[in-house]
């Protein structure tokens, strides 16, 4: 079943018609007044969107857990079905890395352990074979397993790339840097308590090899999303820096390396910022998730402008932009939040309750049907819930 709503939160000045409060005072349209007609006209009509709902908790289970864990989702064994990957997080010492191999219906198998320990890992295609591979990382150094081309699921020997300088590597994101056909890696790391992020090349020739390029961020830049910001084709980088989002963008006559950085907004909390399409345009906007609401920043001939009004129910800490209800537009999700995007160009739904989650929640298509489904870690479960 799905829910229908008519209750939608302003993210642009004007849209305050929330169950029934219209705005009957001129010029603060931001603010419901009464119940009751609009005797001046100024208050805009709710707008409707539907809502996902989903079925049955199902639980797989994956043995002990320190609260820490991070999970990735992504096909490892060539059969179209997206596999889970689970990490102890930074508790490295606390055992392998699992994977939970998918199964038709969206469905999970049982916990196999892949035999190696990671802080955290990243599914992508290294060698660009049409197969995904493994992206591993620990404290220092970042390892790169080739999908074996002859027993899907299986993995070569391991690459590893040693990260220059580092004493601690926090994330690793994936993209292409210099507009060749192969992945690059973009590194955020600690080196000497210099936290940066540094490009690394896909090496022509030889599939999972990477040639480190420059160091792309400065001082407290924590990666965040490779994204082509700017719509001229080539990838970015965003980080977080402090309280606000810090971005670098590809120089166009010199691929591999980029501009100053840019930076956009304030009181960001943890990763909980995004970029996504949030209103009618092509162009790539932003959205901060702080304890007061959700600041929408749309982006503008101008550069990024932020809205007036906070979007309720976006918190900060973690946030996932994705297309969860399959209309074509980017909904927000937060731990045990979701706020989905209305037809209305720059507007958003009431938030709905996902779960309490001891992991951020993910929504990802695992049974096959094109509709994002609810995945998240509890007490030595991955929990996942088909949406309806």
């Amino acid at each position: 079943m799905r829910i229908v709503t008519a209750c939608c939160v302003a993210a642009v000045a004007g849209c305050s018609q929330i169950l029934g409060l219209q705005d009957i005072v001129p010029g603060d349209q931001l603010t419901p007044d009464a119940p009751g007609i609009d005797p001046l006209g100024d208050a805009p009509a709710g707008c409707a969107t539907t809502l996902p709902s989903f079925g049955a908790e199902r639980d797989f289970g994956i043995g002990a857990t320190l609260g820490s864990e991070t999970m990735t989702v992504g096909d490892l064994d060539a059969d179209g079905r997206p596999d889970v990957v689970v990490t102890h997080g930074p508790n490295v010492a606390f055992g392998n890395v699992l994977i939970l191999r998918g199964i038709a219906g969206g469905m999970l198998g049982a916990a196999q352990d892949l035999g190696f320990r990671a802080a955290g890992v990243l599914v992508v295609d290294v060698d660009v074979d049409g197969r995904n591979d493994l992206v591993s990382w620990t404290a220092s150094t970042v390892t790169v397993r080739i999908q074996d081309h002859v027993t899907p699921g299986a993995f070569q020997a391991p690459l590893d790339l040693v990260v220059a300088g580092a004493n601690q590597v926090f994330g690793v994101l994936a993209g292409n840097f210099n507009g060749d056909s192969l992945p690059d890696l973009g590194i955020g790391s600690d080196a000497n308590g210099m936290f940066n992020g540094t490009a690394y090349f896909g090496r022509a020739g030889a599939p999972g090899m990477f040639d480190r390029g420059p160091v792309v961020s400065g001082s407290g830049d924590f990666p965040l999303q490779i994204v082509d910001i700017n719509g001229d084709g080539r990838d970015d980088l965003a980080f977080i820096n402090g309280s606000a989002v810090k971005y670098y963008l590809q120089t166009p006559t010199a691929p591999g390396t980029f501009n100053a950085p840019l930076t956009i907004g304030a009181n960001v909390m943890g990763q909980g910022a995004g970029f996504g399409q949030f209103n009618a345009d092509t162009k790539i906007d932003l959205m901060i998730g702080t304890s007061g609401g959700g600041n929408l920043y749309l982006q503008t001939p101008q550069g990024f402008v932020q809205q007036p009004a906070p979007i309720n129910g976006i918190p900060g800490m973690f946030m996932q932009v994705t297309d969860v209800n399959g209309d074509g537009r980017d909904d927000i999700v937060t731990p045990g939040q979701l706020v989905v995007q209305c037809a209305a160009s720059g507007t958003f739904s009431s938030s709905v309750n996902l779960m309490s989650a001891q992991i951020p929640p993910q929504l990802i298509d695992i049974s096959g049907d094109m509709k994002a489904d609810l995945l998240w870690l509890q007490s030595g479960f991955v929990k996942v819930q088909i949406q309806n």
